[in-house]
């Protein structure tokens, strides 16, 4: 069971992130509850993931990005997420098809403005 002195939580949670601290509770074993919180992040993530997918067509693929993902992509258990991803029933077939990247560049939203601005300007 996860256990840290009063002292010791209290500067975790001033100085690391909440995810931090679960997922690496998680990846040490040490406490089930941040092993479950890690696999039912993982279940939601697929199964949002899938569900946006299916309602933007995107049948070139699904990248994801964001703060969370790209820092805990090691600890993400593949299988629960492809189990979820592609457990929608009749459309099943369309998202085993369907790839799923994550975006590990920092600066894609910046990147994304810049393009969009220059765009912009050269109308």
């Amino acid at each position: 069971m996860f256990s840290l002195s009063i002292k010791g939580f209290l500067a975790t949670i001033y100085f690391l992130p909440f995810f931090t601290l679960i997922t690496t509770c998680a990846y040490e074993s040490s406490d089930s509850i941040c092993i479950e919180t890690l696999d039912l992040f993982t279940r939601f993530l697929a199964i949002e993931s899938a569900q946006f997918a299916l309602k933007t067509k995107a049948t070139g693929g699904v990248y994801i990005g964001g703060g969370i993902v790209p820092k805990i992509l090691w600890m993400i258990n593949r299988e629960v997420f492809t189990e979820n991803f592609v457990s929608v029933g009749r459309m099943n077939p369309l998202l085993q098809q369907m790839p799923v990247k994550v975006i590990l560049n920092a600066k894609t939203p910046l990147l994304g403005a810049a393009y969009y601005g220059a765009m912009i300007h050269m109308h």
